[in-house]
């Protein structure tokens, strides 16, 4: 994906490593109180994706 990326912004194609990492261990539906409603929320919408277990 970042290879795509980088060649279509026309720049030198390099490997690119995150400098941060992912903290938060547990699910999403486990981390977050209302986690159900807000998926019935959401649920149809473009952000559909996040609230999938």
């Amino acid at each position: 994906m970042l290879v795509r990326m980088q060649e279509y912004l026309g720049v030198p194609v390099v490997s690119i490593a995150p400098g941060t990492q992912r903290i938060e261990k547990r699910r999403l539906a486990e981390a977050i109180v209302n986690y159900e409603d807000l998926k019935r929320a959401f649920q149809g919408s473009e952000w559909t994706t996040f609230f999938e277990d």
